[in-house]
């Protein structure tokens, strides 16, 4: 996974399905640098690899939106990144195995601490 900088992002969502009350989904906007950062951290530390299947499964527990900044004309389109399970994570339509199922309890950790509004994802 190439390096991520935060200069040209300009927020990222979290969003995460709650296995209690039927799973609802909830998310999160961070649009301050160090959330950002921290976010990015989590990610770049996962020592991800190229899993053998590239189909993506269906479903997924926690979803990150990475968005752009806008240059230009261009609408900005998110980065997709979404966690199935303990290992497997898919970015885009790619999917790759975590070194270790670390990082989606660090990810978890920080948008359960974040002061940023949850709301309900539909």
């Amino acid at each position: 996974m190439k390096s991520l900088k935060t200069d040209g992002i300009q927020k990222l969502d979290i969003v995460y399905t709650r296995p209690e009350n039927g799973g609802t989904r909830v998310y999160k906007t961070f649009t301050e640098a160090d959330d950002v950062q921290a976010v990015l951290n989590i990610l770049q530390g996962a020592g991800l690899q190229a899993a053998e299947k590239q189909e993506p499964t269906g479903g997924w527990t926690l979803l990150v939106r990475i968005w752009p900044v806008a240059q230009a004309n261009e609408i900005p389109e998110p980065l997709l990144i979404s966690s199935v399970g303990d290992t497997e994570v898919h970015i885009g339509s790619y999917a790759y195995t975590a070194k270790s199922a670390a990082y989606f309890a660090d990810l978890l950790a920080l948008f359960e601490s974040s002061a940023a509004e949850e709301k309900p994802y539909t």
